[in-house]
């Protein structure tokens, strides 16, 4: 917890009015010609080289540089949102696209209309491409269509320089100038939940900054928010968080400073103690303190409530760490917590 200026929050204040993020005057981006297609390879149809890994001709596609400067006079603000976030997080099902890109629009069913017609359009582009759908997804069953970009699109993805802030995300480091899913190369199974989760993280902290219910003054996703230090007998070590995020009550004065682990419940209570570790190593350099003023508290968000008990129990019986220094808990606790004013007496 410290206390904040408010300058920071209203910066970063949620869109109203339907306007998010520059996005209200893109109508225009909804029309089948707003943006040009690329050309078909030839033989670079589904049933070409892409059947085995179960991708479309967009993952395989070459565009050059012609054809992208062309792509990128015709990009709206609506497009660049898309790319940018796919840029930032490297995945994302439709749904997390539509509950972030397009939540000006007055209804749900608005919001699925314009996100599929973008989402078409951009893929017939040759700019974004689906991952197959496969058994096992987050919410049961097959996974849920999973967006990525190409290299053409990560070329044009153009995100947010160092330091600036987006859609309340803020980007410490830059990032990685080619795409981590590679055509033909789906991610493995666990590795896409996981990712999505801190996906899903994000958006839950985005609506309900969207709502006014809380202010979200930075969330800051891998690697940016890893830090590197000097251990033990100087060797050098790096904390690698999910995330980092700073929000603040609607009103507040105080900030939360978090980082994020998204705990998948598969992970045994010995590896959980030696991330705790490096947790407490990084906290005794004292190098958060000197630019934050305070240490973050870790949340650790749990599938379940069982899971976050388990947890919780490990931290309150490691004497090595610091007091309440990681609370595990539900994604849904975690944003509800988030809503609550903090004050001197109440760091939770």
């Amino acid at each position: 917890m410290r206390t904040i200026g408010r300058t920071a929050a209203s910066q970063m204040k949620p869109p109203d009015g339907g306007e998010s993020g520059g996005l209200s005057d893109e109508k225009h981006c909804l029309s089948g010609s707003a943006l040009p297609s690329a050309p078909v390879a030839a033989g670079a149809g589904p049933a070409a080289g892409n059947r085995a890994a179960g991708m479309g001709t967009a993952a395989t596609l070459r565009l050059s540089r012609n054809q992208l400067n062309r792509i990128n006079l015709a990009l709206t603000e609506r497009h660049r949102d898309v790319l940018r976030l796919l840029a930032v997080f490297q995945t994302a099902t439709t749904a997390q696209l539509q509950r972030v890109v397009f939540a000006d629009r007055a209804s749900v069913i608005g919001q699925a209309q314009a996100a599929k017609k973008v989402l078409r359009r951009l893929r017939e582009t040759g700019l974004i491409d689906h991952l197959p759908r496969r058994v096992g997804g987050i919410t049961g069953g097959s996974t849920p269509g999973v967006w990525f970009l190409t290299p053409g699109g990560w070329r044009l993805s153009a995100v947010p320089s160092p330091g600036s802030g987006w859609f309340g995300l803020q980007l410490s480091t830059p990032l990685p100038t080619r795409p981590h899913v590679r055509p033909g190369q789906p991610p493995a199974l666990f590795t896409l939940n996981h990712r999505l989760a801190v996906v899903e993280t994000f958006v839950q902290l985005h609506e309900s900054w969207q709502a006014g219910r809380l202010d979200l003054l930075s969330f800051t996703p891998e690697p940016g928010c890893w830090r590197s230090f000097l251990g033990r007998y100087g060797a050098a070590e790096t904390l690698k968080p999910d995330g980092f995020a700073r929000t603040a009550a609607t009103g507040s004065q105080f900030e939360r400073l978090w980082f994020v682990e998204i705990d998948m419940g598969s992970e045994s209570l010995s590896a959980v103690s030696r991330k705790t570790a490096v947790y407490e190593a990084y906290r005794r350099t004292g190098i958060e303190q000197a630019s934050q003023r305070t240490f973050p508290r870790v949340a650790w968000i749990a599938p379940d409530q069982t899971r976050a008990d388990r947890l919780n129990q490990l931290f309150t019986h490691d004497s090595s760490l610091d007091a309440d220094s990681h609370a595990a808990l539900t994604l849904e606790r975690f944003i509800t917590g988030n809503r609550t004013p903090v004050t001197p007496s109440n760091t939770s």
